[in-house]
């Protein structure tokens, strides 16, 4: 059977977000409990609906996934914490341009 690239693509976003889930439930277990969204130039923890600083915040971990094999578009998963509030969470940027380390 023939796959198209349209299959391949579809197949790896299916395998990609069965990854990213495992990588959230991980998290979540480690005590990175609380989600976070970009509002203008802040993070908004929608637990507590507090506004943060994005620079208060310490990135911890970070999990990278493509779209396309060989491209630079997909997501990013940012295991961060709030040194002073005793806060951690995930936040998670989509199509992005993904800049390797």
């Amino acid at each position: 059977m023939v796959t198209s690239f349209a299959d391949h693509v579809l197949d790896t976003i299916i395998d990609d977000s069965r990854s990213a889930i495992s990588v959230i439930n991980e998290l979540y277990e480690l005590g990175y409990t609380n989600n976070f969204r970009l509002i203008g130039n802040e993070l908004l923890c929608t637990e507590n609906r507090k506004h943060y600083q994005h620079r208060s915040f310490c990135v911890d971990e970070i999990y990278r996934f493509r779209f396309n094999p060989g491209s630079n578009n997909g997501f990013s998963i940012f295991a961060l914490h709030h040194p002073e509030e005793n806060l951690k969470g995930v936040f998670i940027a989509i199509g992005i341009a993904i800049a390797e380390e």
